[in-house]
């Protein structure tokens, strides 16, 4: 469950809050990178991307619009990763 209160301190960009948030959600990150392959990359370099793409997923969540932060945290964090997998096979 998100606690809303770190969750919109995080929003405004504090940075304790965005550590919680990063702590809890790691293993997510952590699985979804690893099931990717990067040409030229490691896992640890999808990891960022996906840490990319959960920071961009707490600026654009809006709960009256979505219910569910952690899917669309989520569907960030694919996203983010694939634009760059996409962006690495056209550079071949």
């Amino acid at each position: 469950m998100l606690d809303t209160a770190i969750f919109d301190r995080a929003k405004n960009n504090e940075e304790g809050a965005i550590a919680v948030l990063v702590r809890q959600f790691s293993p997510v990150i952590r699985a979804i990178a690893h099931s990717y392959f990067l040409y030229g990359g490691d896992e640890e370099d999808l990891y960022q991307l996906g840490l990319i793409g959960f920071y961009e997923a707490i600026q654009k969540f809006d709960r009256e619009k979505n219910d569910d932060f952690a899917k669309f945290a989520k569907v960030c964090i694919h996203s983010k990763i694939i634009d760059a997998i996409k962006e690495s096979n056209r550079k071949k």
